[in-house]
């Protein structure tokens, strides 16, 4: 990649300042030096733009809020890339660990430039923190087209905030496919999944395919609880943001009844050790039992030896056609950032046609609501070769949740609600009743604190 050197940078600034002089319009010059797009998959910048902008040297540091991820990763992932693109920026990473988490960082007095947080821990890991900081200048000022990026993924910023403020983007996007062993369907003479089904009809199928044949039990299904919850097609939300009161949609019951049917099934039922992701795990990949697998992203697809596929996650009939609520991975640029300009830069790199679309072909979910970005999802992933991959991105994301920061509470007052059901220990009306009430006690809890 060419890099003005400064010599370059002030000839080209004169160049540029006489056109203007000459013509009485500062910035009409074209491009004919050849330079690169500052800001790939945005509008073009001027070369006034590209002139006042020399390569500031600068060290940009990150933080992501997930477990288990390492150096390499964070260079596999983006650093890499960035150092390419951006060889003037140093890049620091800081993973999360015993004695570097947030809290650690904030009461050093570390300079943090880019969060990288996943939806869910936007509260907890980001905005509880105070470290929210509205973007929206940033994104004038570089002239970002947000069209560009899948809609919902813009409104859940428009709801963390309140109001038009933006607190960063995304630069990724979480699968949510059902995957099915083909060996099992064959079997029991039931017909493969496909796209556009509805939630009944895959009821159906895990029911003719929970048998107890040579002495092994098969499950028909078995689906991720935060997974399903998080992404539910019906946009229910854990509290309502005018009364910060829980689980009052009353569509919660008829939703939870129908997800525990699962387990209602006769052989495919839980208990306190069969519902853990871990074991479910073990069936769908080790012992093979397992027909459905709903679990979330594209979980270590290089070890399934069996002839396996997916399908779009289904639809309920009151919603037809809709998909999952996106999570999307954000870049945040937080309030202790000293390098705004250059943050922005990134984000503006990762969300660009050329990085979202090399994403992409590696089997990231993309951001970009461009067509030809999704036409070549998971093209240079072997272990994806002829399968189904259109089932991973949706063509209709469910309108987001209302976003709030009791929502953690909520969550996780559901999960352990709906483990209570389908393990037997309590009905759907126990269950979310006391879910709701133990929830809005979390909320008065975290009140008398702030």
């Amino acid at each position: 990649m060419w890099k003005p050197t400064f010599r370059a940078i002030v000839l080209s600034s004169l160049l540029v300042l006489g056109s203007a002089c000459s013509s009485g319009n500062p910035g009409s010059g074209s491009g004919a030096d050849g330079s690169p797009n500052r800001n790939p998959g945005t509008k073009e910048p001027t070369k006034t733009q590209e002139a006042s902008i020399a390569p500031e040297r600068a060290t940009i540091t990150f933080f992501q809020t997930l477990n288990n991820r390492d150096q390499a990763w964070f260079d596999e992932t983006y650093g890499n890339l960035l150092k390419k693109r951006f060889p003037h920026l140093t890049l620091e990473y800081i993973p999360l660990a015993e004695g570097s988490k947030l809290p650690d960082l904030l009461a050093a007095g570390k300079t943090i430039d880019m969060m990288i947080v996943p939806l869910s821990h936007t509260y907890s890991m980001f905005m509880q923190y105070e470290l929210q900081s509205d973007i929206s200048d940033l994104i004038k000022k570089n002239q970002y087209d947000l069209s560009r990026i899948e809609p919902t993924s813009i409104e859940v910023q428009r709801q963390l905030s309140g109001s038009s403020a933006i607190y960063g983007l995304p630069v990724s996007m979480t699968f949510a496919p059902l995957f099915y062993n083909k060996a099992i369907f064959d079997k029991f003479g039931v017909p493969y999944l496909r796209d556009g089904m509805i939630w009944d009809e895959v009821y159906e199928a895990a029911r003719k395919l929970t048998r107890n044949e040579g002495g092994t039990q098969y499950r028909g299904m078995v689906l991720n609880t935060q997974l399903n919850v998080l992404k539910n097609q019906l946009s229910l939300s854990f509290i309502d943001p005018k009364t910060n009161k829980a689980f009052t949609d009353e569509r919660w019951k008829g939703w939870t009844e129908f997800m525990s049917g699962f387990y209602k099934i006769p052989g495919n039922e839980v208990d306190s050790t069969t519902k853990a992701a871990a074991a479910q795990i073990k069936m769908w990949e080790k012992d093979q039992t397992v027909a459905i697998y709903n679990a979330p992203g594209n979980p270590n697809l290089v070890n399934w030896n069996f002839d396996w596929d997916m399908a779009a996650m289904p639809s309920f009939k009151e919603a037809p056609n809709v998909g999952p609520q996106a999570t999307p991975l954000y870049f945040y640029i937080p309030t202790i950032s000293k390098h705004r300009d250059q943050a922005f830069e990134i984000i503006e790199y990762m969300t660009s046609d050329e990085v979202q679309t090399l994403r992409s072909k590696q089997g990231t979910g993309t951001v970009l609501v461009n067509p030809e970005v999704h036409k070549v999802l998971a093209r240079d992933v072997p272990g994806l070769a002829g399968k189904n991959i259109g089932a991973l991105l949706p063509k209709k994301y469910a309108p987001p949740m209302n976003v709030s920061n009791y929502n953690l509470f909520g969550e996780r007052r559901f999960i352990a609600a709906f483990e209570s059901i389908v393990t037997g220990q309590k009905d759907v009306n126990t269950a979310l009743r006391e879910a709701a009430e133990l929830t809005e006690k979390d909320i008065e809890a975290q009140k008398k604190q702030q």
